[in-house]
């Protein structure tokens, strides 16, 4: 199935679900456009990445990233998250597996109490806008490293403090700790860093990284505590030990 194809299908599924279950406001399947851009460089579109590949979608929220890989060509697709935590306590995600007849495994549990080994080895891990939701997300990333060979990230960053536009720390290895008022009342956020700190704690966490890039308009002026001026980066990171 072509990108656009697999697109239309997932739209549609989500409108007829979007009447029974409150999803997500935001869809994850806007991702695929950021990834294609993260890619583009080796040539090739995302598609081909994942054409015939065990991919494990980490924090997939409604499933949408999940759901369009296993379209789009890959083996075998697993889609995790926390139903404690996530937005219709993973409704979402089971209906429209249901709704577009799909055969993606869907899992529930927290990432940091996980004993992840059961899971076996994946050739990639799609982990978009869950890092800053961790309390401990060197934690989490070792945990990953083991078990897939390749991963493609994407997280809010920042560059100057809150209300200090004069701080200027794009080019430190710095993180912000949020407070629930700072990320509108969602106490699910923990910690925003800045990109060099991005790509630090991956590194030092058995990842390799291959590349990455900003996504929004804000670069330099990005701050941790105001969702108005969220900064976000994309990145893909090779595992040391696979």
């Amino acid at each position: 199935m072509q990108a656009q194809q697999a697109l239309d299908t997932l739209l549609q599924a989500r409108n007829e679900v979007g009447k029974k279950v409150a999803l997500y406001p935001y869809g994850s399947f806007r991702n695929l456009t950021y990834l294609n851009d993260l890619v583009a460089d080796q040539r090739v579109e995302f598609k081909d990445l994942i054409s015939n590949k065990r991919i494990l979608d980490i924090g997939c929220g409604d499933g949408d990233m999940a759901f369009l890989c296993e379209m789009l060509g890959a083996r075998e697709v697993a889609a995790i998250d926390w139903a404690d935590t996530n937005f219709n306590f993973m409704q979402g995600v089971r209906a429209l597996r249901d709704q577009l007849h799909s055969k993606i495994h869907i899992m529930s549990g927290n990432l940091e109490d996980m004993d992840m080994s059961f899971l076996g080895i994946w050739d990639m891990i799609l982990f978009l806008g869950t890092l800053y939701h961790l309390p401990n997300p060197v934690r989490v990333l070792r945990k990953l490293s083991v078990i897939a060979a390749q991963i493609y990230s994407s997280t809010r960053v920042f560059d100057v403090l809150p209300g200090d536009t004069k701080s200027k720390l794009s080019n430190r290895q710095v993180g912000y700790l949020v407070t629930p008022v700072e990320a509108n009342n969602d106490n699910t956020n923990w910690w925003i860093l800045s990109e060099p700190a991005v790509k630090v704690m991956f590194e030092r966490s058995g990842w390799r990284v291959l590349a990455s890039r900003r996504t929004d308009h804000l670069v330099g002026a990005a701050e941790p505590a105001d969702p108005k001026k969220d900064g976000r980066m994309f990145l893909s990171a090779h595992s040391v030990y696979l």
